[in-house]
């Protein structure tokens, strides 16, 4: 987010929320969580912690001897 853009939200326990447009201002306003949307910097990083694994530890390398499958 650009330095002088934005909304800052200051809610009356003190609490703050940068927005950085009227869309997530809005989307906030309807009781929306930015982790659930897929093109929020957050949400986009929860995909991708979700995203599977490229090596399953759960796999298991079998040798097959092919003596015994041609007899």
């Amino acid at each position: 987010m650009e330095p002088g853009t934005g909304l800052l939200f200051v809610r009356t326990d003190g609490r703050t929320a940068y927005f950085c447009s009227s869309k997530c201002d809005k989307n906030s306003k309807l009781g929306r969580k930015s982790r659930r949307l897929p093109w929020t910097a957050r949400g986009r990083h929860v995909k991708a912690s979700k995203a599977p694994q490229t090596s399953n530890p759960t796999a298991q390398t079998v040798e097959i001897d092919l003596e015994l499958i041609e007899e």
